[in-house]
């Protein structure tokens, strides 16, 4: 085994730290979106750092960045509204990450070296570039260390000004049944239940977005029917709407609120869409979003 690469431990709390690796992964587009935006977040205050505990935030060289690895818990969340034993936030770590096209093996090294790979039971490696997928496949199953489940997805952009001419007709379309709403702790059990991704973390961190970020949901007849979700990397997620409101353009009109509103925290709007997923992609592009980047998630489960 080849020893540990050098790194810098960066601490998320301190925001003059963190300044040049968002400034790194700035001009790393549209590749680096996911990972800078959480570390914007984190510098705003609007995650904080008990949330994403334990965290590492690595990089090869504070003062010549090629790769950056950010390994935390999403159990953090918990913290809010409940205690959580070190047991629980181990278990499942997740993994956001960036590194230059030319450093490969680097890359190889830190996580070989500080992924916490014998400790905890399953690592998610979230919206990272499509090639380092066959890189990390590689390396877990050179080594033996467990099974892999890989998610591919297009990362759209909102085209800003194709939007707001297209806003000025949607805002006229929805429903008059149709209420849009802010969404509240109290629902935060009903988007949680829905979710295909549900895990041991999921409704903490809904609850948290719901409390610090924008979330709102469609209700007919005082009924919960659907929802948007900014998450807490800033990208728009958790869209739902239940089967028995469907083929109405309740997607499309969430959507579009929820666009408008982040806008209007001058913020970038983006999100992630399964290839898979035709019908999501086309109201997407209908919107104004455009395809800037593939975005992979691989989900490993020790042996």
């Amino acid at each position: 085994m080849n020893s540990a690469p050098p790194v810098n431990e960066i601490d998320i709390a301190d925001k003059q730290s963190l300044q040049p690796i968002i400034n790194f992964l700035a001009g790393q587009f549209p590749e680096s979106m996911g990972l800078w935006h959480l570390l914007k977040d984190i510098q705003n205050n609007v995650v904080r750092k008990n949330d994403l505990w334990p965290n590492q935030l690595l990089v090869n060289d504070k003062n010549d960045i090629k790769c950056v690895l950010f390994i935390y818990s999403l159990m953090g969340f918990k913290s809010t509204y409940e205690s959580v034993t070190e047991e629980e936030a181990s278990m499942c770590r997740e993994i956001n990450f960036f590194c230059d096209n030319k450093e490969d093996q680097l890359f190889v090294s830190m996580i070989q070296h500080y992924v916490p790979w014998t400790t905890a039971k399953s690592i998610v490696f979230s919206s990272f570039p499509h090639r380092f997928s066959s890189i990390i496949e590689s390396f877990i199953q050179e080594n033996r260390l467990g099974s892999t489940h890989i998610t591919t997805c297009q990362q759209m952009e909102l085209d800003k000004e194709s939007f707001k001419e297209k806003y000025k007709t949607m805002t006229y379309v929805c429903p008059s049944d149709i209420v849009i709403r802010p969404l509240s702790l109290s629902d935060a059990s009903t988007v949680n239940n829905f979710w295909e991704y549900k895990s041991p973390s999921s409704l903490y961190r809904i609850s948290h977005e719901i409390e610090h970020s924008l979330a709102y949901g469609a209700s007919c007849d005082e009924k919960l029917i659907g929802w948007c979700l900014q998450r807490y990397d800033g990208s728009i997620g958790n869209v739902f709407i239940k089967p028995e409101a469907r083929r109405r353009g309740i997607a499309s009109i969430l959507n579009a609120y929820m666009a408008s509103k982040v806008l209007a925290k001058e913020e970038q709007v983006y999100c992630f869409v399964t290839k898979d997923n035709v019908a999501s992609f086309n109201m997407l592009q209908q919107i104004g979003y455009k395809r800037t980047a593939d975005a992979d998630w691989l989900a490993f489960t020790a042996k």
